[in-house]
């Protein structure tokens, strides 16, 4: 993004310090009913539905309440015009042009990254589980670059090389 001033480019990371911390509190204050998949069938039609009304509004308070309990530090480095001009253009073709080649299949592990610019006046966004090939080879820079600024070790020209390829 710019400055307020529109004379510099700035990379700004939000990271949340305390999202494993953030997680148990929502789920300690929104309990849902679990109960073992071979006893479901053994219930009663309308005590399931009763269940998986409550558990549908649980889930719904703890989403909602998730982002409240998170602490969130902001870092903003001036990062050079080439370097924000690459970026941007390698995410914003990145989100156009990606094709989903399989159908997803239910994972429970692993990590989401979800990619994000803006694109004259909207803001364009992919969310992807796991990403593989390209969308693991960008998501690798990605979490390098945050890694790098955290420590303090930005390093424009191995990001611009990654880039260019």
């Amino acid at each position: 993004m710019k400055d307020s001033l529109n004379n510099c480019y700035l990379l700004e990371i939000r990271l949340i310090s305390n999202y494993e911390e953030a997680q148990k509190e929502a789920s300690n204050k929104n309990k849902s009913i679990g109960i073992p998949a071979n006893m479901m069938s053994s219930m009663p039609k309308d005590i399931r539905e009763l269940i998986a009304e409550h558990n549908e509004a649980i889930n719904s308070k703890y989403f909602e309440e998730l982002p409240k309990l998170y602490k969130i530090k902001t870092l903003v480095f001036q990062i050079s015009d080439q370097f924000a001009d690459k970026l941007h253009k390698k995410m914003a073709f990145f989100i156009e042009n990606f094709v989903v080649k399989d159908l997803p299949h239910v994972i429970n592990d692993g990590y989401d990254i979800t990619f994000r610019t803006v694109v004259e006046y909207e803001v364009w966004s992919l969310s992807i589980h796991v990403p593989q090939g390209k969308a693991e080879k960008l998501s690798d820079l990605c979490r390098q670059i945050v890694k790098d600024a955290i420590d303090n070790k930005l390093d424009e020209s191995k990001y611009i090389s990654i880039l260019d390829k």
